[in-house]
């Protein structure tokens, strides 16, 4: 994973691919995070990056919704609302 800072205080979050893909926030509550290619207008693929209790939270700033997991599948982010849950906080592996 790829985070680049963009001009505006977000950062676009992509992979190390030749061709990369940028995460994708969906328009709803629990809606599944999508890769797409890197469009910089496009404000779902935008992102703010807050640090809390030692973890990140990814926010997109056009929704206000933030990484999950559903509990079911850990490895598949969807986008909620803010909380407390420890599921909102994400470390960095190396």
């Amino acid at each position: 994973m790829e985070i680049e800072a963009n001009g505006d205080g977000t950062v676009k979050v992509s992979d190390r691919c030749a061709q990369p893909l940028t995460l994708t926030a969906p328009t709803i509550a629990y809606g599944a995070v999508t890769a797409k290619p890197f469009n910089p207008a496009d404000a779902s693929q935008k992102w703010t990056l807050t640090r809390k209790n030692g973890t990140f939270r990814f926010i997109n700033p056009q929704t206000g919704l933030v990484f999950t997991t559903t509990g079911i599948d850990k490895d598949s982010p969807v986008l909620a609302q803010p909380s407390h849950a420890n599921a909102q906080g994400w470390i960095r592996l190396s």
